[in-house]
């Protein structure tokens, strides 16, 4: 997973540079391409999905921040989202997690070759699928323990 992680960073600032350098100064007018939020928030949230990794490994792995003893997960995640503001920053986080799903699953079918007419709809939809799905299935633990569903 690491080795994972770290090749889509490179591969992430290495298509930043490729287009930074393909055009160094910007247009005179303004683009007036079609562009969604999680298009032009690619980047950012990105960089905020790799901070929150990391602020997601301190306190339940690492244990860096807040109540920690080793060996107890299921004590360090309960008590963890105990806090509404760490339930807060998780909810924000795994939304930015949907809308970059959203685009990379999106674009990944564009790149392979697989958008066209026929399938748009169905790949769109599937696109959407897995950033709505995802982050959802993933808010589930959190909310049950802010709520008292599970303690």
């Amino acid at each position: 997973v690491t080795g994972a992680v770290g090749l889509h960073v490179w591969a992430a600032i290495s298509l930043y540079n490729g287009a930074r350098n393909a055009r160094p100064q910007s247009y005179e007018m303004k683009r007036t391409v079609a562009a969604n939020y999680a298009s032009i928030t690619m980047r950012y949230g990105g960089v905020a999905i790799f901070l929150f990794i990391a602020y997601h490994l301190a306190p339940f792995t690492w244990g860096w921040l807040g109540h920690f003893t080793r060996g107890l997960a299921y004590e360090n995640l309960v008590h963890g989202f105990q806090n509404p503001f760490n339930v807060i920053f998780y909810l924000v986080a795994v939304s930015a997690l949907g809308f970059h799903l959203f685009h990379g699953t999106w674009s990944m079918f564009q790149t392979l070759g697989f958008n066209n007419r026929k399938y748009d709809s169905t790949l769109r939809g599937l696109a959407w699928a897995l950033g709505i799905l995802i982050p959802l299935g993933f808010s589930v633990v959190p909310l049950a323990v802010l709520f008292g569903f599970v303690n």
